[in-house]
This record gives C-alpha cells, sequence and structure tokens, in this order.
C-alpha cells in the first residue's frame, strides 16, 4: 500500500523529461525533492504509476449518517449514546463522541451535577423557593 502522496502530472513530466536526458535517479531523486524509490517506481513503469487502488477498512459511518448524528447532536437534547441509540448506529458511544469532537461548530458541554434530593430536603427547598417567590 503506497503511504505518501502521489506525483502531480508536472512531476511526473519532470521525471520523463530528466530520465530521457539520462540523469541518474539520485540526481531527478534530489532535482524534484522525492525520495529515490518513487522516482525508480516511475520510471520503471510510467503508465503503471498510480494505478494501485489504495485499500483501507471502508468507514462504518456514511456521509448521511455522520450528517444525522451532527444533526440530532445540535438540537442539544442527547447524549451520545442516546444519539447512537435513537439512530440505530452500528458503531460504539465512543466513536459517536469522537465524530463530535471532531465537528468544529458543536461544543462539547458537561451536564451540571447536582446532589440526589433526598425527602428530609424536598419540604426544605419548597420552603425557600415559596418565602423567594415573586
Amino acid at each position: 500500500m503506497p503511504k505518501g502522496k502521489q506525483l502531480t502530472d508536472v512531476e511526473k513530466g519532470q521525471i520523463l523529461v530528466l530520465h530521457n536526458q539520462c540523469s541518474s535517479v539520485r540526481e531527478i531523486a534530489e532535482s524534484i525533492n522525492r525520495s529515490k524509490t518513487v522516482v525508480h517506481n516511475s520510471t520503471k513503469n510510467p503508465q503503471a504509476y498510480g494505478s494501485k487502488k489504495r485499500s483501507g477498512r471502508p468507514p462504518k459511518l456514511t456521509p448521511v449518517l455522520m450528517r444525522k448524528v451532527i444533526r440530532e447532536a445540535s438540537k442539544g437534547e442527547k447524549s451520545a449514546n442516546q444519539i447512537r441509540k435513537a439512530l440505530d448506529l452500528p458503531v460504539y458511544r465512543s466513536r459517536v463522541q469522537d465524530l463530535l469532537r471532531k465537528y468544529i461548530n458543536l461544543k462539547y458541554a458537561n451536564f451540571i451535577s447536582a446532589p440526589i434530593l433526598t425527602p428530609m430536603h424536598m419540604p426544605q427547598q419548597l420552603g425557600w423557593a415559596k418565602n423567594h417567590e415573586t
């Protein structure tokens, strides 16, 4: 699998011209600022260079599903796990969180945690609310 960027058409032309002028692979590589390997591979078989398909695992989330996730998250009512369940996504919660973290228009906000109200606190809170009612 190729790792670097492919040669542009201009670079391919420069390599062919320098190769026809009997320049060495090292000289060509230095003049166009590319590796000797890429120059050698392109001079060995110019028609086959760049025709190999770049393999890789296909993403589970299609662009349509990604837009749906972002649309649900922009409403601001659901957590990542709730979005995952609502859209029936084939990924884990953490993948939804990563997707939302990478989207720059959304900002993550933690819920403000509060202690659980006990039965003893409920009447006190109601009394406070009635006293401060306007």
